[in-house]
Formats: C-alpha cells, structure tokens, sequence
C-alpha cells in the first residue's frame, strides 16, 4: 500500500478577490472585483476561502453580471462570511498515473481536488516500492490540462531530493500548510544555497568525475589527433585525462601531460611527424558551435586505434527547480539550512534567520579554551574540512626520529668510540616526537 500525497495547485498567481457581502445560499457571489473569473473559451473554476482552511469550496464559475456578481453552476454547501476571499482556479480535478517495474504508464484515479486540506490523499491498495507514480491537474469543464509532476517512486523522496527537503523546512519552520512560503519559494532558496557552495570552489571533491570508473572514455580513432567532448552533458572544467593503451598484448593506464599551448604547439610544429600509439602529452582546445565542452588534442598522433581517452572532470551542478531534482552536496541539511534562514526572515524572526545562516557558513565560533568547549565545523566550514579530508589522506605513518642536522653529523663523524649501539645512536643524535 502507498499514500499519494498531492499539494493543490498554487492559487497566489490566479485572480484574486474578496465576498463583500455574506453568503448564505443561492448561485450568485457578490464579490468586490469580478473581472478576470471568466471569459474566452476556458471555464473557470471559483474557490471560496483560503486553500487548506476548513469549509474552503470550489463551484464552476457560470458567467458575471456586471463587474460584482460571480454567477456559480450550483449553490455552495456553506455559509461564507463577508471578505472571505475567493480565488480563480483553472483546475477541479487530480489524473493519477502508475507505471509498475517494467510496465507502462497507467491512469488509476481522477479525484477532487480537496481544497479544504492542505493535500489530497489518495492510497493505492496494490502500490510497491518499485512503482512509480505522477500526476497531473485537469479542467473537467474545458477537458485541458496541466503538465505532468516530476516522477516519484513508490519508496517516497530520497534524503537529497528537493521533496524531502522541502517537508523538512516545512516542519521546522512551522509552515505545514503553505501560508507563509510557496514550495516555489523553498526551492529558489535550495538551489541559491548550492550555488553560494559552487562560489567558494568549483572542484570540490563530489563533482569529480571518473570517466574510467564509469566506463565513459573516448576510443582513439588512427591519424586522428583532436577529439571532442560534447559527450559529457554534465561537464564543467577539465581536471586530467588518463590514457589506456591495449593492442590485446598490453593493457596500461597512464595519465597524459598537460601542456602549455606554446609548448605543444612548438612540440607538434612538424606537419610530417611520425605518428606513434604511446600518446604522451595533451592541451585543451577552445569550444565552438559543435562542442560546447571543447577538444582534447593529443600528441603524438596514435597510429593505431588502440587506446581510450579518459577525461577527469568536475560537473556542473544541477539547477534545483522540482521536487525530483537531487543535489550532488553529500551533507543536504547544509540546504535546509540556508532556506531555513530565508524562511525566518520572510516571517520576521531575525533571530533565527541569522542562527540558520551562520551554520549554513560555519560561522560557529573559536571555541573558549578556558571553558574547554569544542566548536564543531558546520555548513560549507564542513564541507571544507571535508574537502581537505579527501585531498589529504588521513593515517599516513610518521617519522620516528628528527634529525638534529649537520651538528649532529660533526659528532657522529669525530666520536672516536666503534660500534655504537642503537640506543646510544637514539641518545645522542636523534630527537624524538613525543605523543
């Protein structure tokens, strides 16, 4: 069993209008501005009172009388005061699709929108973790619709989903029902929090890409020195290029040389140079209207087509604008928190928004050695301790002497005493680390 769980569509950008007068029965709305509910060949939709609030009701809006009366298809079930405001929706109904593992898509349910909660829940008896699901919004007046959600699978959103992220603030920031902040909203702060850590460096450690790890080279072809890199979709800047040769006699990996385009260009200034497999040295071209990413031209030219190009490179981030995307940050809560402080200060809390912010930098403190409290690296102060972690293999044996220099070798060479042993050695000419 699963349990669909479906926002209503965002009203905020719709027209918009007040009842300035109380409702208590009949078809006929009086509203302060009337103009824009209806008109042209779509049937509008009016939705009474706020979204997610208790009583909230949708009617098809039948025509206007004048520009101060909406004429609805039928009566409202409840009595609405005056200023309750009403809204314009271009949608009445949720499609619900289903693809199982293997299978295609599938429509398993057209539901009400349930404007008076703050979803629509739907539960499908027979849904796994392998389906997958999406929706879409209809018009059942106009029979139009909106485009499809992004896909969810049946195992919900993943921890560096923008969905899980999102419920995540909701809940901290106490803005369950959307009142205060559209999801719209939420996820512009997520995606400007990445690009904030893509500004401090673009080669962190998760945007390495291993083009032999994943299989993704570019075969040699014979008498050809320049080769593309459109291929790589995701790619930002170029780190190094590694270069396997195998005749089927041998198989050998080996990173190129990187040179300066005055070198190389001195380097292959003969037109008639030999060409040779044991490609040695490579330099970036510029891009152009075929490759967005540039070339790699090598030399010297391989003869044969034996070998595999490699490219290292860092990729760009991913634009976060729904909530399938994913983000490549392994910490996700390093967002949160940055949308956390800009969800404090839509609502006023300073306070808090500058708490949220200073850990989404790392701006956590010194410490106080008098009071033996230790300060722990939080946000992009993380991820740069991290990033350093990778770059500097941690464990690496250390010396077990230090040599005291050339005043200890005078003293070593004029001692007139044979066969020292090891702990006279270590006791006059050695300093010791201690731990």
């Amino acid at each position: 069993m699963r349990r669909l769980r479906i926002p209503p569509p965002d009203l905020h950008k719709e027209e918009k209008t007040y009842l300035d007068a109380d409702y208590s029965s009949g078809t006929a709305l009086t509203v302060i501005n009337a103009i824009g509910f209806a008109g042209g060949e779509v049937t509008f939709f009016t939705v009474v009172g706020e979204p997610a609030e208790d009583k909230t009701e949708l009617q098809t809006v039948a025509s206007l009388t004048g520009s101060t009366v909406i004429n609805i298809s039928s009566a409202l079930r409840f009595a609405h005061n005056k200023s309750t405001p009403v809204y314009r929706s271009p949608w009445d109904q949720i499609e619900i699709y289903k693809m199982p593992s293997g299978g295609g898509w599938s429509l398993i349910s057209t539901s009400n929108i349930q404007w008076d909660k703050r979803e629509t829940l739907y539960i499908d008896d027979d849904g796994g973790n392998t389906d997958s699901y999406r929706f879409r919004f209809k018009n059942s007046a106009s029979t139009i619709y909106s485009e499809y959600s992004p896909t969810v699978t049946g195992a919900g959103f993943a921890r560096n989903q923008v969905g899980y992220m999102v419920e995540r603030i909701r809940k901290n920031v106490n803005d369950p029902e959307r009142k205060i902040i559209s999801d719209e909203e939420i996820i512009q702060f997520l995606d400007t929090a990445q690009d904030l850590i893509k500004g401090v460096r673009q080669d962190w450690w998760f945007l390495l890409v291993d083009t032999f790890k994943q299989l993704d080279g570019i075969a040699v072809t014979a008498g050809e020195g320049v080769y593309s890199l459109a291929s790589y979709t995701d790619f930002n800047f170029l780190e190094s290029v590694r270069y396997n040769f195998n005749d089927g006699t041998d198989d050998i990996l080996r990173h190129l040389r990187a040179e300066d385009a005055l070198i190389f260009d001195d380097r292959v200034r003969d037109q008639d140079r030999d060409e040779d497999d044991q490609i040695e040295v490579y330099k970036l071209l510029p891009p152009d209207s075929s490759s967005d990413n540039g070339y790699i031209q090598v030399d010297p030219v391989p003869e044969n087509a034996n070998g595999t190009l490699y490219p290292n490179y860092y990729k760009i981030m991913t634009t976060l604008d729904d909530v399938a995307d994913e983000t490549p940050i392994p910490i996700p809560s390093i967002l949160e928190l940055y949308a956390m402080s800009q969800c404090e200060r839509i609502k006023g809390n300073e306070t808090k928004a500058t708490l949220y912010e200073n850990l989404f930098f790392g701006k956590s403190g010194q410490g106080n050695l008098s009071s033996r409290i230790v300060i722990r690296p939080t946000g992009i102060q993380l991820l740069e301790r991290m990033q350093n972690s990778y770059l500097h293999p941690q464990g690496q044996p250390r010396s077990w002497k230090v040599w005291r220099g050339r005043k200890a070798i005078k003293e070593l060479m004029q001692d007139t005493s044979h066969g020292l042993g090891n702990d006279s050695l270590r006791e006059k000419y050695f300093d010791f680390p201690r731990r």
